[in-house]
């Protein structure tokens, strides 16, 4: 027994010292690691939302987060709704815009602000904007944030306090469009212009039973 002892003597000291602080690290190291793979997905995942709705809610400046209207009269063309041809003049805002000209109600802005500068379940949502035009298709693209929770010491480490999320979304307004299509034909016909192709009333007809 004493042979075993004093051949042995310091080898539990070597463990102490090395192989369990190096252990406690690596799951530490790990665990900070999940922890910042998870808030990643989550400010993704508020992005993704925050897009979803406002593309899903872009039809009405007037509805609510769950997309619904509070009254009647917020319908798109009555006197506290919408105009009824909204994306026309929004159109040639962002027509007139690349030439620099600026004006109109802002409808875009009013759209957004239930959401801009606001929270998703505690994570930040930091900006939301748009690309593309009315007229073709157009894009909410939002950003979001949410602070990193581990330590002090960790986040200097990999220089950050936050992640951040992006997602987009596309507008899709079937009976806008068609309504649209109808009108600027309409106006096109006194210009003795026409458009080609079967109007797009009449191809919907063709599937109805």
């Amino acid at each position: 027994m004493k042979r075993f002892l004093k051949d042995n003597k310091g080898s539990m000291t070597l463990e102490a010292t090395l192989v369990f602080p190096s252990l406690f690290l690596f799951i530490l190291l790990t665990t900070f690691v999940c922890i910042i793979v998870f808030q990643m997905g989550m400010a993704k995942y508020a992005a993704y939302q925050v897009s979803n709705t406002v593309a899903f809610n872009y039809s009405s400046s007037k509805k609510d987060e769950n997309g619904m209207l509070a009254s009647p009269e917020y319908l798109t063309g009555n006197s506290a709704g919408d105009g009824l041809y909204w994306r026309l003049g929004e159109g040639m805002s962002e027509v007139l815009g690349q030439f620099g000209f600026s004006g109109g109600s802002n409808l875009e802005g009013q759209k957004f602000s239930p959401y801009a500068g606001q929270s998703y379940k505690s994570i930040s949502i930091d900006n939301i904007s748009s690309t593309g035009t009315v007229f073709l298709y157009k894009k909410i693209d939002v950003e979001t944030s949410i602070g990193i929770y581990i330590p002090e010491f960790a986040q200097n480490i990999i220089g950050a306090e936050k992640v951040k999320g992006k997602s987009s979304s596309i507008v899709t307004d079937t009976p806008e469009l068609v309504r649209e299509y109808n009108f600027i034909k309409f106006l096109l016909s006194f210009l003795d212009v026409k458009l080609t192709g079967t109007p797009i009333t009449d191809t919907v007809k063709e599937w109805l039973p």
